[in-house]
């Protein structure tokens, strides 16, 4: 049964105001572009690395990787600022994948970046082992690397190694990726999600503990957002085995 409003006689008509569609074209340039990641968290889908301007190509011919500008008639004679940094080539995009809170950096020759344990950088697997996955640190201007042996991915005098013991700016590198493939992740809901794995009581003390969430969106700005997690499970005595 069809329901209307109620009207009564002499009332005017009020007009319906139309809602202004957003043109297509519009949508699809806001969607567009590279944004500078903020935190580790939110890294996800096609990427540039960055240090000093310079971005992180791959080299087809051989298992390099370099920080070398690459020759294309468009791009500026001098590096653009990190604000303007945009791929030239389709080598300098990695699609970087995050499980587990573990990193695998894919070219577009659908190879991976790796580290072997004397530091000597590769792009030749097809396949993720300990190798290919990477630790992404946020630090005060970017983002360190760090491999499976605990090093540092490393840039210096035009040298790529994974061998450094500490993190300077030769190890601090920026990372853009599509705005379209921006991560949105609720910093309750993955505090509710690990409580639930970790422990065994019900869904209304987990309630309860998340209600006190001050610090949880200023951790997840800072790029430390698991660090701060595991704290807050280490306050509860049923988790022995957070730490």
């Amino acid at each position: 049964m069809k329901t209307t409003k109620l009207k009564f006689k002499g009332q005017e008509k009020v007009k319906k105001k139309s809602k202004k569609r957003q043109p297509v074209e519009e949508k699809e340039k806001e969607e567009q572009g590279w944004m500078v990641c903020q935190t580790a968290e939110s890294i996800n889908g096609p990427s540039i690395i960055i240090h000093h301007l310079n971005l992180l190509n791959a080299v087809q011919s051989t298992t390099k990787v370099s920080f070398k500008p690459v020759p294309h008639e468009d791009q500026p004679p001098v590096p653009l600022p990190l604000e303007d940094s945009v791929p030239w080539v389709a080598s300098q995009v990695w699609v970087i994948h995050q499980v587990n809170n573990k990193f695998t950096f894919k070219n577009c020759f659908d190879k991976y970046l790796s580290s072997d344990k004397f530091g000597v950088i590769s792009c030749e697997m097809e396949a993720v082992g300990p190798a290919e996955s990477w630790n992404v640190i946020k630090q005060k201007n970017g983002f360190a690397l760090q491999n499976y042996w605990g090093q540092y991915l490393s840039y210096n005098d035009g040298t790529i190694r994974c061998d450094s013991e500490q993190i300077t700016d030769n190890e601090v590198f920026q990372i853009k990726m599509q705005i379209e493939k921006k991560v949105h992740v609720s910093a309750v809901s993955l505090e509710i999600e690990k409580l639930e794995k970790m422990h065994s009581f019900g869904r209304k003390e987990l309630l309860d503990l998340t209600r006190n969430v001050d610090g949880l969106a200023k951790a997840k700005k800072e790029g430390r957002l698991n660090e701060e997690l595991l704290n807050r499970r280490a306050l509860l005595k049923p988790d022995k085995f957070c730490k």
